[in-house]
């Protein structure tokens, strides 16, 4: 196989870092967004972070256009942060490849699937990525399993097709072994409702995470949500009245540690002083929260190279590929103060 999903590749993520703006804001500047109204120091920011990254964007490719089709079939387009990224880092990939993307939404529906995939592959397609908003197992449509394709974020039951999806468990683990590191073991878990594949894999780390850190399970540190802020505030709330409340939370979406935030202070208690909050997504918003929010950036460069070297390399095996995302340490997790 390639390495090249491998390969450090500088991202939209790391050049907003380092020009401190938004992803949103570089990939408008990077492509040339006529009517975009940001400002010339706001450009020649995100230009010089480019520069310095050696970031490669359509924008920045040669004018040859691509001579290949890859086609990806998503079921939702709901506004996430998955959806977003990783269609942007795909296009990048594939355009280095001379591809270009021809992108359907099918809702999950087979009367809408069968025609997209049959309109696709009459585009005689390098090959296609079948991907899901939100990681699941899925039944792949015979017409994919027999063509040349990928699985994003999904897992086929019959384990026909190579898959790439985040590493859940890992999503737990590291940041546990953050935590731990600077003292917390009364660590806590807002998780999502039980029937999702990433909030089993997320309970698997937890557990893992407790027994190499010879911590015991203590279940009411143990919640399962649907993953909104109103969900997280409630659950921290709860969390903080303990008799033995956690000094840190491990939260399985930005969007549930912004409730958390809200529910420590609402308790009169500190972010990253008295309580340490983790996040997951690293969704643009959490720069700017008081304090910045530590969280973990999920793969989407990553994924999006695998898809792309997988299908077009050769004789690639079956195989369900994890990649972990990224720690992004900003100011609430802290040391652990002394034990109330």
């Amino acid at each position: 196989m390639k390495d090249g999903f491998l390969r450090k590749r500088a991202t939209l993520a790391d050049v907003a870092a380092l020009a401190g703006v938004s992803q949103s804001t570089v990939s408008l500047v990077l492509n040339s967004v006529a009517d975009a109204r940001i400002g010339k120091a706001t450009r020649a920011k995100v230009q010089k972070a480019a520069e310095a990254l050696n970031y490669r964007s359509m924008a920045r490719t040669p004018q040859a256009g691509p001579s290949r089709l890859i086609g990806v079939i998503m079921d939702e387009f709901h506004p996430n942060r998955f959806a977003a990224a990783f269609l942007d880092e795909l296009r990048d990939a594939a355009w280095e490849e001379k591809c270009s993307l021809l992108v359907v939404s099918t809702r999950g529906q087979a009367d809408l699937e069968e025609p997209a995939i049959a309109t696709l592959l009459q585009q005689n397609p390098v090959g296609i990525v079948y991907a899901s908003l939100f990681p699941k197992r899925v039944t792949v449509p015979d017409a994919v399993a027999a063509a040349n394709a990928v699985l994003v974020n999904c897992q086929d039951t019959r384990d026909r097709l190579p898959s790439v999806r985040p590493d859940f468990v890992d999503a737990v683990v590291s940041p546990f072994e953050f935590l731990t590191a600077r003292g917390h073991r009364r660590i806590a878990l807002l998780n999502h409702e039980h029937w999702n594949l990433f909030a089993q894999d997320r309970m698997a780390g937890y557990r893992k995470a407790l027994e190499d850190a010879g911590i015991p399970f203590v279940r009411s540190y143990v919640r399962h949500l649907n993953g909104a802020p109103d969900d997280g505030y409630m659950a921290t709330l709860e969390l903080l009245k303990l008799k033995e409340p956690p000094t840190a939370i491990i939260c399985g979406n930005d969007r549930m540690a912004f409730g958390a935030y809200d529910a420590v202070r609402e308790m009169g208690l500190l972010v990253g002083g008295d309580v340490s909050i983790f996040g997951y997504d690293d969704y643009d918003i959490a720069r700017y929260c008081h304090p910045p929010m530590t969280t973990v950036r999920m793969p989407y460069s990553e994924m999006a190279r695998w898809a792309v070297d997988r299908l077009t390399e050769t004789g690639g095996t079956v195989d369900n590929t994890l990649i972990a995302g990224t720690i992004v340490e900003r100011g609430s997790v802290g040391l652990l103060r002394q034990e109330p």
